[in-house]
């Protein structure tokens, strides 16, 4: 199992969010194909989230390709952090993934965690914060890694851009919207969304979530799952399930907007019909 994770800074309205892609499978030769698909070379040139997409379809098909991957064989979680901590981002995003671990049953053992290239201020200081959690001794971890390499770390970017464009268009109610109509789409040819609420639903059967099960099921308590009994509808109690504390974890000292923003955006999901 691998897990990569990388950042997008939004110094403007404070506030840093991570993303956290946990892959069970291999991933490396779905992404180079992708690559090559849209003219790069894996291991010499990458996708970057920061490159303007306006124009230049290869990059939107592969952004979308990438977001393929992700829907087909990753799990996903986000930490928000303060900007203003960013030389502690690192510390942070150890202490978010070992949580997200804990909350959702899943063993460090096995795991291996790649973090991009600037996350620490050097690969020492990486190993010296881990030493600091001993419940992920058995990590394989590889603080530092460059993301034309580790390919991975390329899925990690596109993600915490789109959860950055998600949070910006909360926070300051100036959407942008996309057309989201057409064949197989579900809506008319005309139709109209809130990219960020596109982007959201794109990856919302993908995150990591409360877990629901039924009374007398065995359960690690740490996982603290949502317990319904033999008289409920098992569909109607996980339709719509929590995130924060399991998906979604929130660092220290946050804008006061975007904690709020953050909490009512992404509380729960909704995994029902959005047609």
């Amino acid at each position: 199992m691998n897990l990569y994770v990388d950042e997008s800074i939004h110094n403007d309205l404070g506030f840093i969010v991570s993303a956290f892609v946990i892959a069970e499978d291999e991933i490396d030769s779905e992404i180079s194909s992708a690559l090559i698909k849209a003219g790069l070379v894996p291991g010499k040139e990458e996708f970057k989230s920061g490159a303007r997409m306006s124009g230049n379809l290869s990059l939107q098909n592969l952004r979308q390709d990438l977001f393929g991957i992700i829907r087909e064989h990753c799990r996903v979680a986000f930490m928000f952090t303060a900007e203003k901590n960013r030389k502690n981002l690192g510390i942070e995003a150890i202490e978010a993934m070992q949580k997200i671990f804990r909350k959702n049953g899943i063993s460090p053992a096995g795991v291996a965690a790649h973090f991009d290239e600037g996350m620490f201020p050097s690969v020492r200081s990486a190993i010296n914060a881990m030493k600091k959690y001993p419940e992920l001794n058995h990590l394989q971890f590889h603080p530092e890694q460059n993301s034309k390499n580790c390919l991975g770390i390329q899925l990690a970017d596109a993600l915490a851009n789109s959860m950055s464009q998600i949070v910006r268009e909360a926070i300051t109610g100036k959407p942008k919207f996309i057309n989201i109509g057409g064949e197989s789409s579900g809506y008319p040819d005309d139709t109209e969304a809130e990219l960020g609420w596109t982007l959201l639903m794109g990856i919302r059967y993908n995150f990591y979530s409360r877990p629901v099960l039924p009374h007398g099921y065995d359960f690690d308590p740490k996982t603290d799952p949502l317990i319904y009994s033999d008289n409920e509808d098992p569909v109607d109690v996980s339709i719509n399930p929590e995130l924060i504390g399991w998906g979604i974890h929130l660092g220290n000292d946050l804008p006061k907007d975007v904690k709020e923003t953050v909490e009512k955006r992404l509380d729960r999901i909704w995994l029902g019909c959005i047609h």
